[in-house]
């Protein structure tokens, strides 16, 4: 997924936490999923983000989680019924990402999903 990445067995695994867009959401309520994109507003315990698809969602995160000093970020979290999540963590701060390329990637993956595993298991080190 990420150069230089060489541990895909999150993605083979059933624990594999998938990357979504604000349209997939609903299709994951009360699971945990990876969300990216353009950090909007902070404020104490949120984050509005804009999606991949161009879509605003706010994630609600605890205490735990340090500032977000960057634009784009990606996190893990557990989708609401509310089309936002409640975040467990943040994964990767990014200071630039082309969102459009990123959600074309999150589209073939929910499109074509076991042809994915495929290459990624032909592709592992």
């Amino acid at each position: 997924m990420f150069a230089g990445a060489t541990d895909v067995s999150g993605l083979i695994t059933e624990t594999y936490k998938p990357r979504v867009n604000a349209a997939l959401l609903p299709k994951y309520h009360g699971r945990q999923v990876r969300v990216a994109g353009k950090i909007i507003s902070r404020e104490a315990g949120k984050v509005k983000l804009q999606t991949t698809d161009s879509q605003e969602i706010e994630i609600v995160y605890g205490d735990g989680l340090p500032a977000f000093s960057d634009e784009f970020a990606e996190f893990v979290c557990e989708v609401d019924d509310n089309q936002g999540c409640s975040c467990e963590r943040a994964a990767v701060e990014f200071k630039k990402i082309n969102l459009a390329t990123l959600d074309k990637t999150i589209q073939f993956t929910h499109a074509c999903p076991q042809k994915c595993k495929d290459l990624v298991k032909q592709h592992a080190v």
